[in-house]
């Protein structure tokens, strides 16, 4: 009788030990799985293939007081300055510099105001694509859209 309940436990304790290594396997999977998906995101952000983006992708529900306050600098800027120059950004405008005096990341860092939580290079630049760029890529749809809505009506003539 003894060897028996020796071997139901052993028997259980092997099932037991057979379910954790499918667990195992399968989180191990996962985590390749999302570890792939990380590298892409962080090659596409080194690289600065920022075009992966959609168009107007900001969510203002989202906003604090300094993404109000910066969107309104940000849309000011684009207004005044940007597109009084520039009809069309290339996607080289929105790479992620704070060292060039001569890029758009590095002028329009130097009028918003950040959060207090953003001390790091990173933080910057993770502010400028999920923040900054929506702003000015959303601000750029809108002016262009009132833009070629003026053409067409002096165009027809309404």
């Amino acid at each position: 009788m003894g060897d028996t309940l020796d071997e139901a436990v052993y028997r259980s304790w092997n099932n037991q030990k057979k379910e954790y290594q499918d667990e195992i396997r399968k989180l191990t999977n996962e985590v390749s799985k999302y570890r792939e998906k990380l590298d892409r995101i962080q090659s596409k952000l080194l690289s600065g293939d920022v075009n992966a983006r959609g168009l107007n992708s900001v969510n203002e529900q989202e906003y604090d007081r300094y993404d109000h306050c910066n969107a309104d600098i940000v849309s000011g800027f684009c207004k005044s300055i940007m597109f009084q120059q520039y009809k069309f950004l290339e996607p080289l405008y929105l790479i992620f510099s704070l060292e060039n005096q001569r890029s758009l990341c590095y002028k329009i860092n130097g009028m918003i105001e950040k959060p207090l939580a953003i001390t790091s290079d990173l933080d910057h630049e993770y502010y400028w694509v999920n923040y900054t760029m929506p702003m000015i890529n959303k601000k750029y749809c809108e002016i262009r859209s009132n833009f070629n809505t003026d053409v067409k009506k002096k165009y027809i003539g309404e």
